[in-house]
């Protein structure tokens, strides 16, 4: 973000199962007490779905906007997962974006079949002035990727963004409920889109990874001693019976 805006500052807060909350924007707020000293809040990034793989509802987004509106501050949308949190939840696009109060998303379909492709989606045309400036000072001039781009109409035809991220995610959640019967084995968040994360006994990701499994350590608060958390990210392509094949191994590395 400091690069592509010149200094800007990212300000992270920790949420619960990936996801922040009014209360926790509220309290980081009212931080910002030493004037120039401080920077100047213009904005709230959130990520639907969540890097956790938990998603916003419109509710949730509401409510957010509707605390951060009246101080002047703009809601932003990373929808890199953006499909999988419309196919988990079933609402439209709008009801999950500008009817909720985003002013602008970033539009991601390399995480769901597409090569490269990004979109930057503006609800409030206001904020578009001078972002033809801003995407050529980024080397995102548009006639250097239009055939990367192209990927846009095919990927919104026949709902097809819609039906790869709805393969995905009931992957995810056939993966989950097979899990869950697993001895020594936990989720460490409900699986709401296309990731798995499980919390498991350290020896068992070395065995997993051993038998080819293409897994990955995260980093996670509440893992217990000799515990470790593990990704899951399931794809359109993903072929269902390499889910049957993961549990197997599972059950007998448990």
């Amino acid at each position: 973000p400091e690069f592509f805006s010149g200094g800007a500052k990212l300000l992270g807060l920790p949420g619960h199962q990936g996801k922040i909350t009014p209360a926790q924007i509220e309290s980081c707020l009212k931080g910002f007490v030493r004037g120039e000293h401080d920077p100047k809040p213009c904005g709230v990034s959130i990520t639907n779905a969540t890097e956790l793989g938990t998603v916003y509802t419109p509710a949730e987004v509401e409510k957010i906007s509707s605390l951060i509106k009246p101080r002047g501050l703009r809601l932003h949308m990373d929808g890199a997962r953006f499909a999988n949190a419309v196919a988990s939840l079933g609402v439209s696009p709008a009801a999950l974006t500008w009817k909720s109060g985003v002013d602008l998303m970033s539009f991601g379909g390399t995480k769901n079949g597409a090569m490269m492709l990004e979109s930057v989606v503006f609800f409030d045309l206001d904020l578009a002035q001078d972002f033809a400036y801003r995407r050529m000072r980024a080397g995102q001039l548009m006639s250097k990727g239009r055939y990367l781009g192209a990927q846009m109409l095919a990927y919104l035809e026949d709902g097809l963004w819609l039906k790869n991220a709805s393969k995905a995610n009931g992957l995810a959640r056939l993966l989950g409920d097979g899990m869950k019967g697993l001895p020594g084995l936990r989720l460490h968040v409900p699986v709401e889109a296309n990731e798995v994360f499980a919390i498991m006994p350290e020896a068992w990701l070395e065995q997993l990874q051993g038998a080819g499994v293409g897994c990955n350590r995260w980093m996670a608060a509440g893992v217990g001693e000799g515990e470790v958390l593990v990704r899951f990210v399931l794809s359109f392509a993903t072929p269902q019976d390499s889910i049957a094949r993961l549990l197997t191994i599972l059950s007998r590395v448990a």
